[in-house]
């Protein structure tokens, strides 16, 4: 086996669980608001496996909760890691689960080129975000990986429903 083909294995295995504890956590309508690579611990299993966690939910959001005091509303600040935060949450808008999906993805491309995703804020009519392919041509990354990287760093729209579905075409 070909170093490429082990590390894409490792990084799919340890993507696929942490978008299982992602699901968990959205079936509660609970948003991370922080996936990202010191937010995700890798520990030996009993039996030798990597296992991921997914921890630090210090900006986590739970959506439909009422307010208990009638206390102002603290001024809205966005939370979270440069290079892993979702670009619509950038822009002020409300985030929904997608927002963790594109922190996946942004998470996967970390992995899998040792880069964070290219800033693309100052012109993003005229740049685009290079495929993992292309920034890690050795790592000799599927055109499949490619395009469930990419899917989950577009427009929110675009992006896989939820992480059940990321998932699902991760495992296909």
């Amino acid at each position: 086996l070909t170093r490429a083909w082990v590390k894409r294995r490792w990084v799919s295995r340890l993507v696929l669980q942490v978008l299982d504890a992602l699901a968990k956590l959205h079936e509660e309508s609970v948003l991370h608001g922080d996936i990202q690579p010191d937010n995700v611990i890798v520990q030996k299993t009993t039996l030798g496996q990597d296992f991921a966690k997914v921890i630090d939910l210090g900006f986590a959001r739970a959506r439909g909760c009422s307010r208990l005091t009638l206390a102002p509303e603290p001024p809205s600040e966005i939370h979270g890691t440069p290079g892993f935060i979702a670009p619509e949450r950038l822009a002020g808008l409300e985030p929904d689960a997608r927002a963790d999906l594109y922190s996946v993805g942004a998470l996967m491309y970390f992995l899998l080129t040792t880069r964070q995703v290219p800033d693309i804020s100052l012109a993003p009519d005229e740049l685009g975000i290079p495929a993992p392919s292309i920034m890690a041509p050795g790592a000799r990354i599927p055109r499949a990986i490619d395009a469930i990287v990419m899917r989950a760093l577009s427009d929110v729209d675009d992006r896989f429903p939820n992480a059940a579905a990321m998932a699902g075409a991760l495992r296909d």
